[in-house]
C-alpha cells in the first residue's frame, strides 16, 4: 500500500489491556505501575502506517508484553543500561518499521516520518540513524540543554513569531467549543547531550517547533504543543505543516478505541498471555482495516468501494442488504465507499437516521 509514495507517516503508542478478572489466565504482568499490583494485563506497543492525509495504511509491526510486577521505580531506573529499559521499544519498534521497506526497491520505498508524543522524547531515538527522506515529529518532554548552554524552551520563547493563526477547539467536558488564536515559532538548535552517565550520547541538530495560545480565556488551559523535528521549518506555512502532522498523531489512540470499544480485545478469555498475544495481532488488523472504513468514509465519501473491498465483498455485502427484496434490481457498477459503510454499519445495527451521522467504529466492527 505505501510502495510508490512520496512520504508517509508512522506512528508509534503503547496502551495497556486489561485482564484483571481472568483469574486462571496465566503470564499476566502488572499494568498500573509497580505499586499497584491487583491489576494485572498486558502492554500493547504498535506502530502504524499512515498516509499524509491520515488514512491508514497497515499494522507495520506491534510487540505485547508484560511487565513484571517487581519492577522497580522509575526513579531507581533512570541510570540503567538503556538497552535494559522497557523505553527501548520505541527505538526498536523505529528499527522493525524502517527495516519492513528494505524488501522494496529504493525508487519505490517511500519516506518515513515518525510520529510519537512525549513518551518517545528519548536520546537515542532523536539521534536514531535515518534515511535522506526519513524524519519525525515527536513532542518535547525535557526541557534540554542546548550547546551555547541555554535551554530549549527559554530559546524558543524568545524567537520571533512566525505568524498566527486562529484554529477551532472542540468541546471538552463541560467547557464550550471556542476559537482559539495560536502564534507559531521555530528555531534550529543543537542539542548537548550533557550527560557524565552517558558519554557515548552525541549532539544533535534539530528544529524545534512550538505552537502556542498567547491569550486564553479565563478557566481555560492554554494550547502549548513543543516538537522536535529534523525537517527545517523557516516560514510559517512550514510550521503549520509540522503541527498538521503532529495532530494526526492521534489516529493512533483511535485505533486503540476500536481495538479495545469495537473489536473487545479486553473481552478475550484465553489460558495465557501468548495466545492473548496471538489474538491481538489478528484484532489490531481488524481494528486498522475498520478505522480505515470510517476515514475513507468520512474523507473521500463518493469514490467507489472498490477502493477498500474487493469485487466479492461488496457483491456479498450488495445481496445481504437486498436479500429481502422479491426482485431486487442487479447492480453492475460498485457503489461509493459511504454507501457501502453505510450498508456495513446498517448490518452492526446503525439505523441512519437524519442525525445519526455516520457510523462510528463500534458499528462498524459488529457489521
Amino acid at each position: 500500500a505505501a510502495a510508490g509514495l512520496p512520504r508517509i507517516l508512522v506512528v508509534q503508542d503503547t496502551t495497556s489491556l486489561n485482564y484483571s478478572t481472568r483469574c486462571h489466565t496465566q503470564d499476566l504482568g502488572a499494568i498500573a505501575g509497580h505499586h499497584k499490583q491487583g491489576l494485572r494485563g498486558l502492554h500493547t506497543h504498535t506502530l502504524l502506517a499512515l498516509r499524509l492525509d491520515g488514512l491508514p495504511l497497515g499494522l507495520l509491526h506491534q510487540i505485547t508484553y508484560a511487565r513484571p510486577f517487581d519492577q522497580p521505580s522509575a526513579e531507581a531506573r533512570r541510570w540503567d543500561d538503556f538497552e535494559a529499559k522497557e523505553s527501548v521499544r520505541w527505538r526498536d519498534t523505529l528499527r522493525a518499521g524502517h527495516g519492513a521497506f528494505t524488501q522494496l526497491p529504493e525508487a519505490q520505498r517511500p519516506g518515513l516520518i515518525d510520529i510519537a508524543d512525549r513518551e518517545c522524547d528519548i536520546h537515542e531515538v532523536l539521534a536514531e540513524p535515518r534515511g535522506a527522506r526519513d524524519s519525525f515529529v515527536i513532542r518535547c518532554n525535557y526541557d534540554r540543554t542546548l550547546a551555547e548552554g541555554r535551554h530549549a524552551y527559554e530559546q524558543i520563547a524568545a524567537a520571533a513569531c512566525l505568524g498566527r493563526r486562529q484554529i477551532d477547539v472542540p468541546r471538552v467536558d463541560k467547557k464550550p467549543a471556542r476559537l482559539a488564536e495560536i502564534a507559531y515559532r521555530a528555531i534550529r538548535v543543537q542539542i548537548d547531550p550533557h550527560c557524565r552517565n552517558r558519554p557515548e550520547r552525541k549532539s544533535i541538530d534539530l528544529t524545534l517547533v512550538e505552537v502556542r495560545e498567547d491569550n486564553p480565556p479565563p478557566d481555560c488551559t492554554p494550547l502549548l504543543w513543543r516538537l522536535w523535528t529534523l525537517e527545517r521549518v523557516e516560514t510559517l506555512e512550514q510550521a503549520i505543516e509540522i503541527a498538521r502532522l503532529y495532530a494526526l498523531r492521534w489516529r493512533i489512540e483511535d485505533f486503540h478505541l476500536t481495538l479495545k470499544e469495537g473489536c473487545r480485545v479486553e473481552d478475550l478469555q484465553l489460558e495465557n498471555a501468548d495466545r492473548l498475544q496471538r489474538a491481538i495481532v489478528l484484532y489490531s488488523i481488524v481494528a486498522v482495516r475498520v478505522l480505515a472504513l470510517r476515514e475513507l468514509a468520512r474523507h473521500t465519501p463518493d469514490v467507489p468501494c472498490t477502493c477498500a473491498l474487493t469485487d466479492r465483498q461488496w457483491h456479498v455485502l450488495w445481496v445481504r442488504i437486498h436479500q429481502h427484496q422479491r426482485q431486487p434490481k442487479p447492480i453492475d457498477e460498485p457503489p461509493t465507499i459511504r454507501q457501502a459503510v453505510l450498508w456495513i454499519g446498517r448490518l452492526g445495527g446503525h439505523l441512519n437516521r437524519k442525525g445519526d451521522g455516520m457510523p462510528g467504529v463500534k458499528t462498524l466492527w459488529r457489521g
